[in-house]
């Protein structure tokens, strides 16, 4: 598994990982953090080291669209997403909730739509690319989110970017009631 070329199994597996990971943490009330930051940036790398260097320019365009429309779907989305300070610990939180976690199954229902279209038109498009562009699709909302909630956080701190802590520094930090 995972090992040379990823199969539609793979594939499939881990974008059902990824998007069933987005969700749970839509659910969460957390604290924007540096690390916040990182995550995003990881899973383009994935996606830019799977396929910008590949040989077929088709796939290869196929996947930066999706990804630069979850980008563009997720600076639009990220609205939907709550981002407040704490008064008392001066820590910014964010919680995205069912509003933002029904954008993440609207992303998983376009894949199924596509597959649809796909067999009906007859395109040749194999499962791995088809579950890679759900994947790019759903980073690149991820990826846009976070920018978008980044700059509402640093809006709340002040414009400090030293200000928004580590993961490690509010660890045990609940929001106040």
């Amino acid at each position: 598994m995972f090992i040379g070329i990823p199969s539609g199994t793979d594939t499939t597996l881990l974008a059902a990982l990824v998007v069933a990971y987005l969700i749970y943490r839509q659910f969460i009330t957390r604290p924007v953090t540096r690390l916040d930051f990182i995550l995003p940036v990881l899973g383009a790398a994935y996606i830019g080291i799977r396929y910008l260097d590949g040989p077929d320019n088709a796939a290869r365009i196929f996947i930066e669209v999706m990804a630069t429309l979850g980008i563009t779907s997720g600076l639009f989305a990220a609205g939907l997403v709550q981002v407040w300070r704490d008064a008392q610990t001066n820590v910014v939180f964010q919680r995205g909730g069912w509003r933002y976690a029904a954008i993440l199954l609207a992303l998983v229902a376009f894949r199924g739509i596509w597959h649809l279209f796909v067999d009906a038109t007859g395109i040749s498009a194999s499962v791995s690319l088809l579950n890679d562009a759900l994947i790019a699709l759903a980073l690149g909302n991820y990826l846009g989110r976070t920018f978008h909630v980044g700059v509402r956080a640093l809006h709340l701190h002040g414009w400090n970017l030293r200000a928004i802590p580590s993961r490690r520094e509010v660890k045990r930090i609940k929001p106040s009631k």
